[in-house]
């Protein structure tokens, strides 16, 4: 067995032109030299989703989803849902891995299940769950440091008091981590489809991919979708997709059937995942009817903080959670989806 690492790595000067050398940003150079994992079909064998769904089904019979009639006095689903927006937003906006906000609200749900706050505590508690999913999904120079998210609370928080709430969100939630989001089922699920087929051919699994993410962040926004697994959140958000693009119309194979399988390879019965991506449809569509209301009102926002930063030095957008509600948008349709 060979265990001897053959990567070839390039310094950034090879790369680069010397008059372009200069110019690259310590950040920008990190980025150059970060080598990622080659693509392990290992990860796609049954035993790696056999443990999934094992460690799922663990970390299920802990959670708490009513939370806010038998937890919380001062939390609403309302609340939570600006919160959300939020993070999901920063995230997008620092180019964090997909993983970073989903893990964070599910960190964030798991304290709110345990521990009543008051409702001017909900920010600070879920910029402590960002900073741990941030250290544990990102790569180290890419962690979001303590700095930028006390500035994107404007500066409502301290430094000194998010690093007592991580510690606070650690204790609480015993140390354990290494929750499991849809997204770590969505890989498994895609390769086990037979999405691609001759009478589809514009129709992919990365195109598949990247709308099942999109359902995935909308769910993540309300708070009655933790009522469903993650495997029948990510299972949902396939075939809600494929919908959406007429797969089945198109390929002949019907929803029912892709169902079935999600059912065969999950266990989770094939009400639920109906029913779970029948909200996630009804969802997208009320976004979508909002959308010339949310556009209109974006575009004067965008004009206000246009005119305010220009009188600061920094080049970051401040996103208070309250403004963030009015600054999302949604495309018209799943097809339209710009990644």
């Amino acid at each position: 067995m060979d265990l001897l690492c053959k990567e070839s790595i390039s310094s950034v000067n090879e790369v680069l032109l010397p008059n372009q050398a200069s110019a690259v940003s310590n950040q920008q150079q990190m980025e150059m030299r970060l080598n990622t994992a080659i693509k392990d079909p290992i990860f796609l064998d049954n035993r790696c989703l056999e443990n999934l769904l094992k460690a799922e089904d663990r970390h299920e019979a802990l959670k708490n989803t009513n939370y806010f009639s038998t937890v919380q006095k001062e939390i609403s689903p309302s609340m939570r849902r600006v919160v959300a927006e939020w993070v999901i937003d920063l995230c997008e906006e620092q180019n964090c891995q997909e993983e970073v906000s989903l893990l964070c609200l599910s960190y964030m749900d798991r304290f709110l299940s345990l521990v009543p706050i008051k409702k001017t505590h909900l920010q600070i508690l879920a910029t402590a769950c960002l900073l741990l999913a941030s250290k544990l999904r990102e790569p180290n120079y890419k962690a979001l440091p303590v700095e930028l998210l006390v500035f994107y609370t404007d500066h409502s928080i301290t430094k000194k008091d998010l690093i007592r709430w991580e510690l606070l969100v650690l204790s609480r939630l015993k140390w354990d981590v290494s929750t499991v989001t849809p997204l770590d089922f969505l890989e498994l699920l895609l390769c086990r489809l037979p999405i691609e087929n001759k009478k589809c051919h514009d129709i992919s699994i990365e195109k598949v991919r990247k709308h099942a993410q999109a359902f995935i962040s909308l769910a993540a926004r309300e708070h009655y979708f933790s009522n469903y697994t993650a495997s029948t959140v990510a299972a949902s958000s396939i075939a809600a997709s494929l919908s959406g693009l007429k797969w089945d119309l198109r390929s002949g194979q019907s929803i029912h059937h892709l169902i079935n399988r999600f059912t065969d390879l999950t266990g989770v019965e094939q009400e639920f995942i109906f029913d779970c991506m029948d909200k996630m449809e009804a969802l997208f569509q009320e976004q979508r009817r909002r959308l010339p209301q949310s556009v209109h009102i974006a575009s004067a926002t965008a004009t206000i903080v246009s005119a305010a930063t220009t009188t600061q030095s920094s080049s970051h957008l401040q996103t208070p959670c309250v403004n963030l509600k009015a600054s999302s948008t949604t495309p018209t349709d799943v097809q339209d989806i710009d990644f």
